[in-house]
C-alpha cells in the first residue's frame, strides 16, 4: 500500500483504528485507476485481519471518499431502533452492506449533501438531527462534528479523539506500521 495511503489513513482514522470511534471518512487523492485498485486490495487485506472494512463512497477522477469502518460497532448502531427508524426515512436497508451501497448512492445521487452520514461516523443521532433541522447553526459546540445536544460528553469525544491522532501520528511517523496502530475487534 502507498505511503500516501497509510498516511492518510493513520491522520484521518486514528480513533477509528484505535477502536475508540465507528468510522471515518476521507479523501484519497490517488494516481491513476491501477494504482488505486491496488490499493485497496492491500487495503481490505490490512483492515479485515482486524475486524475493519472499508467502503468506496464516491470516486471523481483522481480522487476518491474513503470510509473506514469497524464492522460490528456500526452493525450495534444500525440496528438501534431510533437508528434505524431514523434512516428509513431517507429509505435506508436494514441490511449492513445494502445501507453502505444507498449511502455511497446518497453521496452521487443527491442534489444536497446525505448529512445522515454522523450516524455512519458515529456522531450521536440528537446531534445528526439538530444539524438537519438548524441547518448546521446553533450548535452549542463544534469539533469532530457540531453538537447540538451534550457539550459536555462531545467536548470530551473531541479531546479524546484529537489526542489520540496525535499519539497515532507520532507513533506512525517513528516508524510504527499501521498494522500495529489498528487495535483488533
Amino acid at each position: 500500500m502507498c505511503k500516501n495511503l497509510e498516511q492518510l489513513i493513520v491522520g484521518h482514522c486514528a480513533p477509528t483504528l484505535a477502536g475508540l470511534k465507528i468510522a471515518n471518512l476521507f479523501c484519497y487523492p490517488y494516481r491513476d485507476v491501477l494504482s488505486l485498485n491496488n490499493d485497496l486490495v492491500k487495503l481490505k487485506k490490512l483492515l479485515r485481519v482486524k475486524g475493519l472494512n472499508f467502503k468506496l463512497i464516491k470516486r471523481c477522477s483522481k480522487k476518491c471518499q474513503i470510509y473506514i469502518y469497524r464492522e460490528q460497532m456500526l452493525l450495534k448502531t444500525l440496528q438501534q431502533k431510533d437508528v434505524a427508524r431514523f434512516l428509513k426515512k431517507y429509505n435506508y436497508p436494514q441490511s449492513l452492506d445494502k445501507a453502505l451501497s444507498h449511502l455511497a448512492n446518497r453521496f452521487t445521487s443527491c442534489n444536497e449533501f446525505p448529512h445522515e452520514l454522523g450516524v455512519f461516523l458515529g456522531y450521536p443521532l440528537a446531534d445528526v438531527k439538530g444539524f438537519i433541522k438548524h441547518g448546521g447553526k446553533n450548535f452549542v459546540c463544534s469539533g469532530c462534528w457540531k453538537a447540538y445536544s451534550n457539550k459536555d460528553k462531545a467536548e470530551k469525544l473531541f479531546t479524546k479523539y484529537k489526542k489520540c491522532k496525535q499519539v497515532y501520528i507520532k507513533c506512525y511517523k517513528n516508524g510504527t506500521p499501521i498494522s500495529r496502530l489498528t487495535v483488533a475487534a
